[in-house]
């Protein structure tokens, strides 16, 4: 089962692999047993299975560096280990030299662009951050929402948040004003449906 839009994703690149094409997939070309056998052998290369990028971050936490020293984490996680008192090493960031707020000036000299946070319940932060890690999630926090409930930005940047636990994305994210359209995705009911879904999310 494909718990969030990137196992989607890598699954879709994964038979695009297999069938040698860059466009105009075809039903019959995920059905050729050539394309189970690609994505079998894919299989068997995995070295860590996760629902998501948080279980490396908590794996790391609970074991330390021999499983993992290192990983690409949402810095929410990182801010969120410095209250754990039982982690069996610290966990360090290492941040881009511009800084987080780069990203909200790039935003502002582009004028008009699509925004997509992926996973937002765990990339976006919160309003109340933990207590250790000194207010940072909660100003990140501040300066996404003042970002996406600016007038200026209205029709300029549009805010797209995929998630697949929007309930634990903040209630005054999703109120009007910033995530104005809900689109629900409910699971398919045969081989067909869900083809059409994918075809229809990689054109």
């Amino acid at each position: 089962m494909l718990k969030n839009d990137s196992g989607l994703i890598s699954l879709f690149a994964e038979v695009y692999a297999a069938s040698g094409k860059t466009a105009g997939l075809t039903l019959p070309d995920v059905q050729k047993p050539h394309t189970g056998d690609f994505l079998e052998g894919i299989e068997h290369s995995v070295v860590h299975y996760g629902s998501s990028t948080g279980f490396f971050g908590r794996k790391m936490f609970a074991a330390g560096p021999q499983y993992l020293s290192a990983a690409v984490l949402y810095e929410n996680m990182v801010i969120e280990s410095y209250s754990q008192s039982n982690l069996p090493f610290p966990v360090v960031a290492i941040y881009p030299k511009e800084g987080t707020e780069k990203i909200f000036r790039l935003l502002q000299a582009l004028g008009r662009a699509y925004v997509f946070i992926d996973e937002a319940d765990q990339a976006i932060g919160r309003r109340q951050a933990g207590d250790g890690d000194s207010g940072i999630s909660g100003r990140i926090y501040s300066m996404l929402a003042e970002a996406m409930g600016s007038s200026s930005n209205r029709c300029k940047l549009i805010w797209i948040l995929a998630s697949s636990r929007p309930d634990l994305i903040e209630v005054d994210l999703k109120r009007p004003g910033r995530v104005d359209v809900k689109i629900l995705l409910f699971p398919t009911t045969d081989a067909h449906e869900s083809f059409e879904v994918l075809r229809t999310l990689c054109k």
